[in-house]
């Protein structure tokens, strides 16, 4: 179905974009932004977390205090409506470095989301990850690369290692 570009939609759709590129708050420790980024009942699924989205903030929240930062680049979404309700599929690179370990990871991935209009405002509703690459360099190279077993899975199939986890959850 084709959609008319109406300035309704037009608006719905940059309120839509906003919502995913927004993903830089977490970057700039701006939670309150993050958090305005999710409805009340918002869940997510991604490497370290499954779980409601505010507790998630809560969780980077922590890891935002310690040695472990991220950088995030968005793409601009792929928006499919349906009345109040959309899709979202969103690419993303991830580059995180913990300083004191030594240890970095570089990820691409694809962000599914679930976004909805409640009283006239765009949120997201659920957001799942779907990781196509990840690789783990080091100093002295690489320590787990997920080109094979961590291809176009979702992130509640697959969690990272142990070793990776500790590094990354708070």
């Amino acid at each position: 179905m084709e959609q008319i570009a109406t300035q309704s939609y037009l608006e719905d759709r940059l309120s839509i974009a906003d919502l995913m590129t927004g993903w830089i708050h977490p970057d700039l420790g701006e939670w309150d932004q993050l958090r305005n980024l999710f409805h009340p009942d918002a869940t997510i699924d991604i490497t370290w977390f499954s779980g409601k989205a505010s507790d998630f903030v809560d969780g980077l929240m922590k890891m935002g205090r310690s040695d472990f930062k991220a950088k995030h680049v968005m793409t601009s979404p792929v928006v499919t409506f349906n009345g109040n309700k959309t899709i979202a599929e969103t690419n993303a690179i991830v580059v995180a470095d913990h300083a004191v370990l030594g240890v970095g990871c570089e990820g691409h991935a694809r962000f599914y989301d679930r976004v909805e209009k409640r009283n006239g405002v765009w949120k997201i509703g659920d957001r799942q990850a779907i990781y196509d690459t990840c690789t783990l360099p080091s100093q002295l190279g690489s320590l787990y690369s997920t080109n094979l077993p961590f291809r176009n899975i979702r992130a509640s199939t697959h969690r990272l290692p142990t070793f990776w986890r500790k590094v990354v959850s708070p």
